[in-house]
């Protein structure tokens, strides 16, 4: 009698579990922006939320809860789970914008020498 008690709670405290967990939706938050003049650095996107990004845009976004850095170049019109999608495998190399233009951005990081001249 003890048992059958025991794995309905067990049963009702894993499938609270999972229903918390799932109804917890990610939220983007734009922290850069180039060549979108719409976007504000601080705005908050739901995670289904469809962007609409120019030829050579920019659009930096961090998913949290844990803040997870996204990078989406344009031209491209759809959600971040679909950039990422497209973005990888074998055919992102024929996407254009799944690469870094480069353009006139200084490099990351701590680098020195040279920069080409244009």
């Amino acid at each position: 009698m003890f048992l059958p008690k025991m794995i309905i709670r067990l049963i009702v405290g894993v499938s609270t579990l999972v229903a918390l967990t799932a109804s917890v939706a990610a939220e983007l938050i734009v922290s850069g922006a180039n060549g979108v003049d719409s976007m504000k650095i601080g705005t908050k996107f739901s995670d289904d939320a469809v962007f609409k990004l120019p030829a050579n845009s920019e659009l930096i976004l961090l998913r949290s809860p844990d803040n997870t850095p996204f990078i989406m170049r344009g031209p491209y019109e759809g959600t971040l789970s679909n950039y990422i999608t497209t973005c990888s495998g074998y055919l992102a190399a024929f996407r254009s914008y799944c690469h870094d233009s480069g353009g006139d951005r200084p490099p990351i990081g701590a680098t020195r020498g040279l920069r080409p001249s244009n």
